[in-house]
């Protein structure tokens, strides 16, 4: 397992040791009947088959224990899904926000500036090279193709799935279903096009350096080229990497 940073992190590690471990236990079990059904079962010279139609008794017996463990999956997990994908978002103070673009096959990054208002965005306004996300007032906004963040801070991201625009025959291409996904924070969404969404993670105090972000989500033939860095920075070298000071305006989608 790649190295946990998110202050979430440990509780979902938890939650799949435990999965593992029932998985395995049962693998074991499972694995053993069958070599103890084999060896007991196999071909004897005058032995004949005899059918059984099987015990209803053990049949309840494991569909109840199944049932009842992942009913306790359900109450096990619900704190920390709760944590992670119903959090008040409004609550957060001074958060870290970045608007994230997810194009076949390439991951966009928008921060707001120093104004800190994001730009509105129409695919319309993509000119490629120039204008890669359709921003009304690209300049205003800082566009990058790898995710600055700090350490310590609630990041929230505003994820969405982003289509093509040829100007020259006027057409616009949809954009189709990417995953975000990054290893070491345990988080990973679906974009999905025309509706937006926000996701949050923090990373633990010291954790700085470059992490590597997938589409986990098939996307098309260069599905396997959608990749991006994602730099923890400490509070100088992000204000360098962004050329402004975040903290000093506070942000707002």
């Amino acid at each position: 397992m790649p190295e946990v940073i998110s202050t979430y992190g440990d509780e979902v590690d938890r939650l799949f040791y435990i999965i593992l471990a029932i998985t395995l236990v049962m693998l074991v079990l499972v694995f053993a009947l069958i070599g103890i059904f084999v060896v007991k079962y196999r071909y004897q010279e005058g032995r004949r088959a005899v059918y059984t139609h099987g015990s209803s008794k053990l049949e309840w017996t494991w569909t109840a224990a199944t049932a009842a463990v992942l009913i306790w999956l359900v109450f096990a997990q619900r704190e920390t899904w709760i944590k992670i994908k119903q959090a008040d978002l409004d609550a957060f103070k001074n958060p870290y926000l970045v608007r994230v673009f997810g194009e076949q096959f390439v991951w966009h990054f928008v921060y707001p500036g120093s104004d800190g208002k994001f730009e509105p965005q129409d695919v319309k306004d993509i000119f490629q090279g120039v204008n890669p996300v359709g921003l009304k007032a690209p300049k205003n906004d800082v566009y990058k193709q790898s995710l600055v963040v700090p350490d310590d801070v609630p990041v929230i991201l505003e994820i969405n799935s982003l289509g093509k625009y040829d100007q020259d025959k006027q057409i616009e291409t949809v954009g189709v279903l990417h995953s975000f996904f990054q290893p070491n924070l345990r988080l990973k969404q679906d974009l999905i096009p025309f509706h937006p969404a926000k996701i949050w993670f923090q990373v633990k105090k010291g954790k700085t350096g470059i992490y590597e972000i997938a589409c986990a989500e098939l996307c098309g033939l260069g599905h396997f080229t959608m990749r991006a860095d994602m730099k923890v920075l400490g509070d100088d070298e992000l204000k360098t990497e962004l050329g402004y000071d975040w903290k000093a305006t506070p942000a707002k989608f």
